[in-house]
């Protein structure tokens, strides 16, 4: 969000004043305290990579670097990811998310070609297509990025659609929302949501039921005994930091004992059997999910 600050910041110049800036510096200050701290006693490690990581990206993008150039593959990969997140945000059915994309996208330019002079008058407006328009760059700028770079959208769609449904007063967006409530309850009985009752993690797609993880965690916990550990995942995405362990971590801090980079007992979690190796000693089972245990001397 911080483009769409700055941007916002940059366009509404003329109406801003010391105060206006100082409020917008306590803001932003007080809304991200508790990274900012935790990025201080790293020696501002995070604050250091995003200064470097928005011109060496736009520099690749461009050509001027000899990465992350813009190429068929990353567009074809951009597109891919926007279509999942605009789809998944109005329907759970896969086939249907470039409907759902594509409608939402030929929505938003039909409201802007009705409303381009207000857009600069309606703050909150003005804000939404902004925030589309920046994290859509980056994301052609990034080039096929995970999904949870759209983050900052996520609340967007949903308050964008209930913009125009408020300004048309017709009954028909009420007619649409309840068949897309009843379209999308179908999915809650469903495989692949995060808190259903589905005892398996699947590859494709990447998906670990959370009670599956609760499972984990409270056996990693009552196995350590209070003593330190480190933890290890192999799985969908462990390329990204922390090997993508998150979740668990969060579930052993959640249940008493978060683990630590130096410890001579080690958990490895395997999301993705497929990797374990043969002849594996120390492994526990969980359906699908194998834990393994290594003790060090």
């Amino acid at each position: 969000m911080v483009p769409v600050l700055a941007m916002a910041v940059f366009l509404k110049r003329k109406f801003l004043n010391l105060g206006h800036y100082l409020q917008v510096a306590v803001g932003a200050v007080l809304a991200n305290l508790p990274i900012l701290i935790f990025d201080a006693k790293q020696g501002f490690s995070m604050l250091k990579s995003i200064i470097v990581w928005i011109p060496y990206r736009i520099a690749g993008f461009l050509g001027l670097y000899p990465k992350n150039n813009l190429s068929a593959e990353s567009f074809r990969g951009s597109l891919a990811v926007t279509n999942e997140f605009f789809g998944k945000i109005f329907v759970l059915n896969e086939r249907l998310w470039i409907v759902a994309t594509l409608v939402f996208l030929l929505l938003a330019v039909i409201f802007v070609r009705k409303n381009y002079r207000k857009l600069f008058r309606d703050y909150g407006i003005f804000v939404i297509f902004l925030s589309l328009a920046s994290v859509l760059s980056g994301v052609f700028i990034h080039g096929a990025p995970p999904i949870h770079y759209f983050l900052p959208l996520f609340s967007i769609p949903p308050v964008f659609i209930g913009i125009i449904a408020e300004k048309s007063k017709s009954r028909l967006w009420l007619v649409i929302f309840l068949f897309l409530f009843a379209f999308n309850l179908q999915g809650f009985f469903g495989h692949y949501i995060f808190y259903s009752p589905v005892k398996e993690a699947t590859q494709e797609p990447p998906f670990v039921p959370f009670k599956l993880q609760t499972e984990i965690a409270r056996y990693i916990v009552s196995d350590a005994k209070g003593e330190k550990f480190a933890l290890r995942r192999v799985g969908f995405w462990d390329q990204f930091s922390e090997e993508y362990s998150q979740n668990y971590r969060y579930l052993l801090w959640y249940f008493g004992n978060e683990p630590t980079a130096e410890a001579k007992t080690s958990y490895t979690i395997y999301d993705d059997v497929s990797r374990l190796p043969l002849g594996s000693k120390n492994v526990e089972w969980f359906n699908n999910v194998a834990v393994v245990k290594r003790q060090q001397k």
